[in-house]
């Protein structure tokens, strides 16, 4: 998650690029600028949600105070959501104050914190629910030069940093953040320091993200006296011409790479091998993923395919728009193929939901070229067949034990089993993740039926198929539909790395990634550009295919970096 204010920083737009290059599965930008350098980047990169707001106060000062209570309440908001907890956040920015705070007078609240203010460095001291507080206030005090501040945990305290107090008592005062939760352990160790050390205690009845919250504020208030104190506006403190400079410094400026590969090439090896390129280098073990990558290229740009077969979910659209149409952009590529002659397989964990995207997508007079595996290829159709996919709720022979243990499982009774007839998919049990699903299911049907089913996982659901059903269905049936029983069929999926239910699919010197690769340095590459999973990628792969007379050719990019 990355929170920026304006979105225009080097620093920021630097971090954005870098991470997303990294490929983590989620990115979460928050910024107050929807037209920002951040904003523009952000949209190159299909994984990363950007979420812009409008911050009601305006323009911020030089401390940023108000964009930073503006994260933090929508941070606390969002957290409350998507734990499922009712947010405790008063109506208005006066709630959060203590009685004190609001019964003081404008003219006379910067008073109370004077007797912590004289000394040379203030200790603030916190709990865990008044930690962002703290750090705040140490860093508007360096900001605008208002004075030295340590922070510190009130346990972390009595490890060795209370030492500070022997040697410099008239030299430190102390700040100490509590809520109720704090009283005990914070009362404990303030009555124990030296009666000399001036000590102010802030308090607050809430908890949680509030109580931060409530901390956050009281703070600008302890920031304000400060100012009044020393003589300085922290909100304009008056920046010298060399910080502006440093400010707006490019520090993350692209330079020439340590080495002569390719960036796309660096990347792909990265994805499989999951080290950095440096320590592969420096190892002598690059050599090895080098050749192993290039000898992929070569069978993959030597070979003429007699048809292409593609997963869905993950692949063709984003998991989370799944059950939307098709993007435009990725129907007008499929099109664009088809009209040349392209024979097309579409394996998918779904049913008719698929044939609906699919045929709304897909100009009419291309469906006969397409051919559509139903329940990870239980169940194989051409898009022009009007046979529905068997979505009746029971299950072959060779899945009814395992059918009943799921259904009698207590842990798995509050999630969603869904049955076909040669499919069983499971899905949104609370507290598993996708893959603690697929490990527990997979435990019950080595239990069960350890030599006549497998499990898989997309990345949304635990799929349960006996071992005579797999995506490969499709590639014999392009195949057939090509009028080639031995012609070489591209593959291209979104979860290669086992028990992704693309891992059979993929795992040809002839299949290709868009996201998860699986360990063998034969099949199953990622070499989509830095930053390019799921649709993206597989956009990538299809605009660099050419159906000629003699089969449809692969070619990888000519110059560094293989943009799009």
């Amino acid at each position: 998650m990355i929170p920026t204010a304006g979105g225009n920083n080097p620093d920021v737009v630097a971090a954005v690029r870098l991470i997303a290059e990294q490929e983590p599965k989620h990115i979460v930008v928050l910024c107050g600028n929807s037209e920002s350098r951040v904003a523009t980047l952000a949209s190159r990169y299909n994984f990363i949600d950007f979420i812009s707001y409008e911050l009601p106060t305006g323009k911020d000062g030089f401390l940023a105070t108000n964009s930073l209570l503006a994260f933090c309440v929508l941070l606390s908001r969002a957290c409350s959501e998507a734990s499922g907890q009712r947010s405790d956040l008063p109506k208005d920015y006066r709630s959060l104050l203590s009685d004190k705070r609001l019964a003081s007078r404008p003219a006379n609240r910067n008073d109370e914190f004077h007797p912590i203010l004289g000394r040379q460095t203030l200790l603030v001291l916190h709990g865990p629910s008044t930690l962002s507080a703290a750090v705040d206030i140490e860093s508007k005090f360096t900001e605008a030069a208002l004075g030295q501040v340590q922070i510190c945990d009130f346990r972390q305290f009595a490890h060795g940093r209370h030492h500070w107090l022997a040697k410099r008592p008239n030299d430190t005062s102390i700040l100490s953040l509590e809520t109720s939760e704090d009283e005990l352990v914070a009362s404990q160790t303030l009555e124990l320091l030296p009666a000399t050390i001036p000590i102010k205690r802030i308090t607050n009845s809430r908890t949680g993200p509030t109580a931060d919250l409530a901390a956050i504020c009281e703070g600008f208030y302890v920031v304000e006296a400060a100012g009044h104190f020393q003589g300085i506006d922290p909100g304009r403190p008056g920046v010298p011409s060399f910080g502006r400079k440093l400010y707006h410094a490019n520090a993350f400026r692209r330079t020439g790479s340590t080495t002569d590969i390719p960036k796309w090439k660096v990347r792909a090896i990265e994805r499989k091998s999951s080290e950095s390129i440096e320590r592969l280098a420096t190892e002598k073990r690059l050599a090895f993923w080098l050749d192993s990558l290039d000898g992929v290229t070569r069978e993959l740009t030597a070979t003429r395919f007699c048809g292409l077969v593609v997963d869905y979910d993950g692949t063709l659209c984003g998991e989370d728009h799944r059950i939307d149409p098709l993007p435009s952009d990725m129907a007008a590529v499929l099109n664009d193929l088809l009209r040349t002659g392209l024979v097309l397989g579409v394996a998918t964990g779904r049913g008719k939901s698929v044939r609906e995207r699919l045929r709304e997508a897909i100009l009419k007079k291309h469906w006969p070229q397409i051919s559509v595996g139903y329940y990870n290829g239980g169940q194989v159709l051409s898009l022009d067949s009007d046979d529905v996919p068997n979505g009746n709720q029971y299950v072959a022979k060779e899945l009814e034990a395992i059918a009943a243990a799921l259904q009698a499982d207590r842990l798995l009774a509050d999630g969603e089993i869904t049955l076909r007839d040669r499919q069983i998919a499971l899905s949104k049990v609370p507290g598993l993740t996708i893959q603690s699903l697929c490990a527990y299911a997979e435990s019950l049907a080595n239990k069960i039926s350890p030599n006549s089913i497998r499990v898989m996982r997309s990345g949304h659901s635990v799929d349960i198929v006996p071992q005579s059903v797999s995506k490969l269905a499709v590639v014999d049936s392009i195949r057939d539909l090509a009028g080639n029983e031995t012609g070489a069929v591209m593959r291209i999926g979104d979860r290669g790395l086992w028990p992704g239910n693309d891992s059979q699919l993929l795992a040809s010197p002839h299949g290709l990634s868009a996201f998860e690769v699986s360990s063998d340095p034969t099949t199953c590459w990622n070499i989509a550009p830095p930053g390019h999973r799921g649709e993206q990628a597989t956009l990538y792969y299809l605009k660099r295919l050419k159906v000629t007379k003699k089969g449809i050719r692969f070619q990888l990019p000519t110059v560094d970096g293989g943009k799009p």
